[in-house]
Formats: structure tokens, sequence, C-alpha cells
């Protein structure tokens, strides 16, 4: 049997969540839900400092997005440099 309120407090936290949900460019987000709310590439659960790492060590753009099944692109790398 369900507390009584307990539904309604739910659904404040669940929107209020919703609400967190960000957009930080056409390839970039960050969702409290996915990867406990770092940026992401969007769609994926691959983590823009990950990818950022990866560019300061010197490994080709390329290489970056083959290392990411391609689900990184060239574009969205760019837009994590620039919000660096």
């Amino acid at each position: 049997m369900p507390i009584p309120g307990t539904a309604v407090n739910y659904q404040q936290a669940v929107e209020e969540l919703r609400v967190k949900k960000k957009s930080f460019g056409r390839f970039i987000s960050v969702d409290p839900k996915i990867c406990h709310g770092k940026l992401c590439f969007r769609g994926t659960r691959i983590l823009v400092s990950d990818v950022l790492e990866l560019v300061a060590n010197g490994l080709s753009w390329d290489d970056i997005i083959k290392e990411c099944s391609g689900e990184v692109s060239r574009q969205g790398i760019t837009e994590a440099i620039r919000l660096k």
C-alpha cells in the first residue's frame, strides 16, 4: 500500500530532475540520470572529460572518433574544446 502523498512527492522529484537536464550546445548535454550528471555527448554515455583527456594526450581526432565507435564527431570534439 502506498504511503499517502508519496506519488505526489515522486512526481515533484521527477519534474525537478527534468528541469535540471540541460543542453550545452548541439552535441553536449548533461542529465542527472546519465553518468551521474557529468557532461556527455548527446545520446551517448561518453564523457566529455574523457574525450578532452584523449585530445590533451595528443591522440588524433580520427583516432578519438574510432575509439568512441563513431559516436563522437569532429564537430562534437570542437564543441567540447570550446566549452573547456
